[in-house]
């Protein structure tokens, strides 16, 4: 359903006379014929000038900060800042990107009432990238804190929460399931999404709500200045991939040690750790869109069966803060990481 389809669509409907939404119900029904597998289509508006708030919306003490390059196709990232500046004052909206970006593009979102870092960015980027995203993770949470934010929600300049009673669910949850530590204010919120169920000590770091010290604590980690040679993903063992310490697992690990815990690259204590200091969310829940990748195919990491790259969701959070789970398939880590 890439963008071959739609222009094949447009261009078999042709005159205005032919319904294109009913003839794309018929190419969908035929490939479902010969696959033997339901789709469903989802729209979601370009341009957010129209949005319905949820009363009750909190603001006061909250802070967004959206990190990374500039997504410019159809103004993206400007128009998620404008969904966002109905939520929370515009001035503790924090864009924290990179000096390059374009002048023109900078002043627009400015306009906003967007606050704007402009990070230099580090030597080396880092294994995918993940210093970039410490580097203006860290710049966004600071200026947050200067600015008086005591909770703060950390997203990306190429991902949209379209559900604009977001932080108030993210309040609510903070207040359902406390956090039972000293090391931690509140549970630090993440989303299904990048969230890999048998993936050691791999909490998802796209998104992220919490208490403005606890995510500094999180974020405050040293620049990952290892040059691997990183082969195939199918290459490794999930036990041996998660050693690697890639992109969200370097961070979810480093902060596990940080708090003193000695890891044991087991699925027991992986989940055990998640379920005491995190709350996994779904990401349909806030409604979360990613224009990246395989964007068509929204749900792809849902699987029917067994997957080494299914997600934890929060039915499966809820079960180990509950410690209703007892089976932990510790013999799943020797599988393939990219296994069918």
């Amino acid at each position: 359903m890439g963008d071959f389809l739609n222009k094949l669509l447009y261009r078999l409907a042709g005159s205005s006379s032919v319904n294109k939404e009913s003839l794309l119900e018929r190419l969908i029904s035929l490939k479902e014929a010969d696959e033997k597998q339901f789709y469903t289509i989802n729209k979601r508006p370009f341009y957010t000038d129209q949005f319905y708030y949820a009363p009750g919306a909190p603001a006061d003490g909250r802070s967004i900060v959206i990190q990374g390059p500039l997504l410019t196709k159809n103004d993206f990232t400007f128009e998620t800042l404008k969904l966002y500046s109905g939520l929370v004052k515009p001035s503790r909206i924090i864009l924290s990107t990179w000096e390059n970006e374009d002048h023109a593009a900078i002043r627009q979102i400015e306009d906003l009432g967007v606050t704007v870092i402009r990070n230099k960015q580090p030597e080396f980027n880092g294994n995918q990238n993940i210093n970039l995203q410490i580097v203006s993770t860290l710049a966004g949470l600071a200026k947050a804190k200067e600015s008086g934010a005591n909770r703060v929600l950390k997203t990306r300049t190429d991902q949209r929460i379209y559900s604009t009673s977001a932080l108030l669910l993210f309040d609510n949850l903070l207040t359902v399931f406390p956090v039972n530590v000293p090391a931690q204010k509140h549970r630090l919120i993440i989303t299904s999404l990048g969230t890999i169920k048998y993936r050691l000590y791999g909490a998802g770091d796209m998104l992220m709500y919490g208490d403005i010290d606890d995510m500094l604590k999180y974020w405050s980690v040293d620049l990952d200045l290892r040059r691997l040679d990183i082969k195939q993903a199918g290459d490794y063992s999930i036990r041996e991939f998660s050693q690697l310490r890639l992109g969200e697992l370097y961070l979810c690990s480093k902060y596990f040690e940080k708090l003193g815990y000695t890891l044991d690259w087991t699925l027991k204590q992986s989940w055990e750790l998640l379920a005491r200091y995190f709350c996994v969310v779904d990401d349909p829940s806030v409604d979360l869109f990613w224009p990246k990748y395989d964007l068509r195919k929204e749900f792809r990491y849902k699987y029917y069966t067994e997957h080494p790259l299914q997600h934890m969701t929060f039915t499966d959070w809820l079960s180990l803060y509950l410690e209703k789970e007892d089976h932990y398939p510790e013999e799943i880590l020797n599988r393939s990481f990219g296994e069918d």
